[in-house]
């Protein structure tokens, strides 16, 4: 059993999570989501590491517009400065492309691929990986 038992540390969780939240409502791509064609959060994802390990879990969210289909990962990682965001980069690129083979492989389309960093300088960060 998990999860956080203070009080105080869930409220201040809970407090935090809004801002996020608020701070990405603000943010085009929100909108862009919002007004997707067909939108899935949560899509189980089953593939395997370069290791050949099995890797399981979930992608954040695939989405379909006019311009085709798109899959963004959040980060909520708090990043003081560019290097860090860099470092955050390079450490996640290897999850999201994972993903996008997954992706690749169950419908037969490359989607535009985002990691979309919601605390950078108290600010979004949205890139795109190729």
């Amino acid at each position: 059993m998990g999860g956080l038992y203070d009080e105080g540390l869930l409220h201040q969780s809970i407090h935090e999570a809004e801002i996020l939240l608020q701070r990405f409502r603000q943010h085009p791509l929100y909108t862009e989501m919002n007004t997707a064609l067909e939108r899935q959060h949560e899509v189980p994802f089953l593939g395997a590491s370069s290791q050949g390990n099995v890797e399981w879990g979930f992608m954040d969210c695939l989405y379909r517009t006019q311009a085709g289909w798109t899959l963004v990962d959040f980060k909520t990682d708090e990043l003081r400065n560019r290097l860090a965001l860099a470092a955050a980069q390079e450490m996640y690129t290897p999850q999201i492309i994972r993903y996008r083979r997954a992706v690749e492989e169950w419908m037969g389309i490359v989607p535009r691929t985002i990691m979309c960093f919601l605390n950078v300088e108290k600010m979004i960060e949205v890139i795109e990986v190729n």
